[in-house]
């Protein structure tokens, strides 16, 4: 995954980005560093797009925000 977080900035109509979906973004495995960096890309350097985000971890992810 790490070599597509740039494909957002190439693209600058409005697009929609399923994040992640044959994994996990917010598996046990996946550092809150590199979480940082996918939130960092889609909120704040790539508003334009949609991202939708599946997680089966909510506690994980609920943990990353509170």
């Amino acid at each position: 995954m790490h070599e597509r977080l740039p494909q957002a900035f190439l693209r600058k109509k409005s697009t929609i980005y399923f994040v992640n979906s044959m994994s996990d973004l917010f598996y046990p495995n996946v550092p809150f560093d590199f979480i940082e960096k996918v939130f960092d890309i889609m909120m704040a350097e790539t508003p334009q797009h949609i991202y939708q985000i599946l997680t089966k971890n909510h506690q994980r992810m609920s943990s990353f925000f509170f």
